[in-house]
């Protein structure tokens, strides 16, 4: 269970979560979750480097996974469609 901290942000650390952060937390523990840890503490928890969890999100973007937005359309940057 999480520390109440709220909606948004790491249920570790306290840190506003981003997409990336919830789509990588989804991807790696559990698609149905409804608290999330950020990019740093999912790094802490497999004893990976921040670096290597963005080149895993790179991969599942450029793979086509529905978890990760494209570039600039989280942000309102992307094309428009």
């Amino acid at each position: 269970m999480g520390s109440g901290i709220g909606p948004g942000r790491c249920f570790r650390c306290g840190r506003p979560l981003t997409g990336d952060d919830v789509g990588l937390y989804k991807k790696l523990f559990n698609r149905g979750a409804t608290e999330f840890l950020c990019l740093s503490c999912t790094s802490a928890h497999y004893g990976i480097s921040e670096t290597r969890a963005r080149e895993l999100i790179d991969h599942f973007r450029r793979s086509g996974c529905a978890l990760f937005a494209s570039p600039g359309e989280a942000d309102g940057t992307g094309p428009h469609r």
